[in-house]
């Protein structure tokens, strides 16, 4: 059966023209790629372009129907978390200017599901009444409380129709849609588009006027407060060249403002054509003067559906039209120059055989390579067509089409593509209008090969004409929505899909957190079930919502972890957290949300520092409080405070020693840092006088320093005071806090006044291995009082060498080192006194000079004549104690070897490595050693 009507929504795929026009007066936006490709509602995505804005509020960034929430931002990257309500469509980003970018491809919202679809993957349909003959349906978020919202549009005065979202979570029931309003101006409409024109952050909604040949724009000036029909007001038409079937909205010539393209497909033949409306309007207006002239192409006869889409992946996005009448997919290739939109900007097109009856076109990267392919259905022949796209290097070129049936007659009016089951790949959904159903088919195909499942139907309405998908209820997984003309509803389907079965339970709920500025407030859950399960903190102002993932920095950490920490410092932080949390094959689930609440800290009291020079009880005082409200500690942090202590006085027990205690202010909740006050005890102690220069006549006497005033018995008042008369001497110092020490004890003289020990000097003394050392003592004994005792010295300590040391009558020090093979720094030790019996000791160096002595002759004949082979000193010098010695035959063998030869335990006797007797000959030798010292080499002769 032929329909009255042949016309579906749009599927509106949103591109960004990548190339940045330096030339332009304001900074044109640009996405150039984002990752992930896909992912759940509260995931991250990075976005990554030019000319974002560095602040976070200042980035609008959507994901096809719903508003992001930017968690960072520089210029170049943005970090978004994925909104509840995202929908298959391109990412754009909106900043300050009112100028917005558009990713090339779209964004594939998955959740956790089984991979699987059948008769129970959705609910049966609930109905939700419409205006007379409803025939096509939009959705976005219109009213900006972040849950989708429905429009259609209808061919009779009931003019466009738009239903709020209420949502439950996970259910879709008569309440879920509240009844549709109307804009106060009528529109008959086929097809609509939902777009943010005026760069005001805001979807407009534009509508093809088929009666009166417009598309005709309602201006969105809705807020969360005032949804109704009076925000919607605001109309302006574009005038096409016929009754137009299509529309579609996208930034054609990459300057940062979406473009409308309207489609005719009526009246005479200079009628077939798609009308371009370049957008000029600055940000926050729309006019029909903010629009330039149209721009016709023609295209063939009976153009039924437009969509836009970057199909050869230059950055700018093409045109494709379904055309009934010669049945043709067309795509014209976008070549505009930027900024510029004229009757060059796209070629004559690029046609594709379809099969009879096309109608609507969705597309969709179908195989996971990267290039987005085109789904359209055939009314006629009761099926649906995939063109893969193969297009490289700007060209455009797709495979011949694949087609999918449906039941026999049921005429397959239009088609939706989203990922249905949550695997990450898009599947396909179609409306068949005289079938009076649905068709889902699951997606299984891989890059480069299309492999689409056997349908699954589910009933619909009377003649369902238009289809879309969209999470209405907030659970992450996207419903299916019908337009039934014939009954003049429209329906949902419930997606009910959960996978594996597996589940979250939450252990561990997270509680309200009361903190002062400034400390780490800490929120925890805990949670079972499948496995891999992980968490991500949200946030919220209030619990209204929305709640929106928190990244760690700027106070936050461990976002991803059981235990969120918030540092307050600056007040940062108050308001409501709750947890989401992911596992494997189950649905997200969310903790209770509970409150951040941050309190002032009082400012730190006043304090003023106090001494006393002796022990004493304290009166300390602090300022700044109230009674009642101080605390005193006797550490700077931590500890337990004073008992008792809780005004601005408090008064110590008795110190004898300097003491700091520490003030704070508590409000009853926070408490200030402390502030230090010292009680200072100023104890000056007696001082200790010190002499120098005592001769047998004089003295000079010193006390301490560090003080500033010095009373000696004297009455003088310098630190020294030199005396040459006997007696006693006292003095009292001041210091500079002005506290006086006790008397000192006195310091007493007698008419000889000092007597000096003798002084021996250092003098290195020097002598050969194996040697005799001789050195007159006296050359280094002095004394100043000339009453040197000569006959005491005497050897303390006999050299450390093992040598002997004697002192003769003369004074004459004698050291034989005779068969001591010792090489070196010796040490001993000799002491000499005064006639007054005072003695003084010192350490004698003694520095042995010395070689190695390397023989050249062995005769191990057993008479203990030159039995071995001698090399004198090589073990009692630092630097040839660790050696290797070689002796080598004639034909140079090693025929022996050994390390740190020693003439004793390691030593060449005669005897082979092998432990034979070597024969009279002459010999090589070399010998090594590792601290570096040059090598040694000769000639050895042994006879026997």
């Amino acid at each position: 059966m032929t329909p009255l009507l042949r016309f579906s929504r749009i599927k509106l795929l949103l591109f960004s023209a990548m190339i940045f026009i330096s030339c332009w007066s304001l900074a044109q936006p640009t996405i150039t790629s984002f990752t992930p490709s896909s992912g759940a509602r509260g995931s991250s995505v990075t976005i990554n372009g030019t000319n974002f804005d560095p602040l976070n509020t200042n980035n609008i960034v959507y994901f096809g129907a719903a508003k992001g929430n930017v968690i960072n931002a520089t210029a170049t990257t943005l970090t978004v978390t994925v909104p509840t309500g995202a929908t298959y469509q391109n990412i754009s980003v909106l900043v300050p200017s009112g100028l917005t970018a558009y990713s090339a491809k779209p964004f594939i919202v998955t959740f956790p599901g089984g991979g699987t679809i059948d008769a129970t993957s959705f609910d049966p349909r609930v109905n939700f009444a419409s205006g007379l003959s409803p025939v096509s349906i939009a959705i976005g978020d219109l009213s900006g409380d972040g849950y989708n919202d429905i429009i259609t549009s209808t061919i009779t005065i009931t003019n466009v129709q738009i239903y709020k979202n209420t949502p439950t979570v996970g259910v879709i029931d008569a309440t879920s849609l509240d009844a549709f309003f109307t804009p106060p101006t009528q529109a008959f409409g086929h097809h609509m588009s939902i777009q943010d024109l005026d760069g005001d952050g805001q979807p407009e909604i534009a509508l093809s006027h088929y009666n009166s040949e417009k598309v005709a724009i309602f201006k969105n000036a809705s807020t969360i407060l005032d949804f109704s029909p009076t925000a919607f007001a605001g109309r302006t038409d574009l005038q096409e060249a016929g009754a137009s079937p299509g529309i579609a909205i996208a930034d054609l010539d990459a300057d940062g403002k979406p473009d409308v393209v309207g489609l005719t497909n009526v009246g005479t033949p200079d009628h077939y054509n798609f009308s371009i409306f370049k957008n000029n309007n600055p940000k926050g207006a729309i006019t029909v003067g903010g629009f330039a002239a149209r721009v016709d192409f023609t295209t063939t006869p009976g153009g039924n559906d437009i969509a836009i889409a970057d199909f050869n992946q230059d950055g700018r996005p093409d045109i494709v039209v379904a055309t009934l009448s010669d049945k043709m997919i067309t795509v014209f290739k976008n070549i505009s120059t930027p900024g510029v939109l004229d009757a060059t900007s796209f070629d004559t097109g690029t046609s594709f055989s379809t099969g009879n009856g096309a109608y609507n076109i969705a597309v969709g990267d179908l195989d996971g390579d990267g290039l987005l392919d085109i789904a359209f259905v055939n009314y006629q022949d009761d099926n649906f067509s995939i063109l893969r796209n193969t297009s490289a290097s700007g060209s455009i070129s797709f495979e011949p089409r694949i087609s999918f049936g449906v039941n026999t007659g049921a005429h397959p009016q239009d088609i939706a593509i989203d990922d249905l089951d949550g695997d990450g790949k898009v599947d396909l959904v179609v409306a068949n209008m005289d079938g009076n159903s649905i068709s889902v088919f699951r997606n299984r195909s891989n890059p480069g090969d299309i492999d689409i499942a056997t349908r699954v139907d589910f009933a619909a309405g009377s003649r369902p004409i238009a289809i879309a998908t969209a999470d209405l209820n907030v659970d992450g997984k996207p419903e299916i929505i019908v337009v039934n003309t014939q009954d003049n509803n429209i329906s949902v389907y419930n997606n009910k899909i959960v996978g594996s079965g597996a589940t979250i339970t939450i252990n561990t709920q997270p509680i309200d957190a009361t903190v002062c500025d400034g400390q780490v407030a800490t929120f925890t859950t805990d949670a079972s079930g499948t496995t891999n399960i992980t968490y991500h903190w949200q946030y919220a102002t209030t619990s209204v919502g929305p709640f929106n993932d928190i990244a760690n920095g700027g106070g936050y950490s461990n976002v991803t972890t059981k235990i969120l920490s918030v540092n307050t410092t600056g007040n940062f932080g108050a308001g409501r957290y709750r947890c989401r949390i992911s596992g494997d094959l189950a649905t997200d689930v969310f903790t209770n949300d509970q409150g951040l609440f941050i309190n002032t800290i009082p400012s730190p009291p006043g304090t003023t520092n106090q001494q006393s020079c002796s022990a004493t009880s304290f009166a300390l005082v602090a300022t700044g409080g109230s009674p009642g409200n101080y605390k005193w500690y006797p550490v700077s942090t931590g500890g337990a405070a004073i008992a008792g202590a809780t005004n601005a006085t408090y008064n110590t027990p008795v110190l004898s020693v300097t003491t700091t205690y520490f003030v704070a202010i508590r409000n009853g909740i926070c408490e200030s840092s402390r502030t230090s006050i010292v009680a200072t005890v100023d104890v000056v102690p007696k001082p200790v006088i010190s002499v120098t220069n005592c001769t047998a006549t004089s003295a000079t006497l010193s006390g301490p320093a560090g003080y500033t005033t010095y009373t000696w018995s004297t009455g003088a008042t310098g630190q020294t005071l030199v005396i040459s008369s006997a007696g006693g001497y006292t003095l009292i110092v001041r210091d500079a806090l002005g506290c006086d020490s006790p008397l000192s004890d006195p310091a007493t003289f007698t008419a000889t006044f000092c007597n000096h020990a003798p002084v021996i000097t250092e003098s290195l003394i020097s002598g050969i291995v194996e040697g005799t050392v001789e050195f007159d003592l006296t050359s280094l004994v002095t004394d100043s009082d000339n009453n040197i005792d000569f006959s005491t010295l005497k050897i303390t300590k006999q050299p450390t060498s093992g040598a002997t040391a004697t002192i003769d009558a003369s004074h004459k020090l004698t050291i034989n080192y005779a068969g001591r093979s010792f090489a070196g720094k010796d040490e001993l030790t000799i002491e000499v006194c005064d006639l007054s019996g005072v003695c003084s000791q010192k350490v004698i160096s003694v520095e042995v000079i010395g070689d190695i002595v390397v023989y050249t002759g062995i005769s191990p004949n057993g008479n203990n004549q030159n039995d071995f082979w001698l090399i004198r000193y090589i073990d009692a010098l630092d630097d040839t104690r660790l050696n290797h010695v070689s002796v080598y035959s004639r034909w140079g063998d090693a025929v022996f070897e050994t390390d740190n030869y020693d003439n004793k335990t390691h030593v060449f006797t005669g005897i082979s490595k092998g432990g034979s007797e070597l024969p009279t000959g002459t010999y090589f030798y070399k010998i090594e050693f590792a601290s570096g010292r040059k090598t040694l080499t000769g000639y050895l002769s042994l006879k026997r």
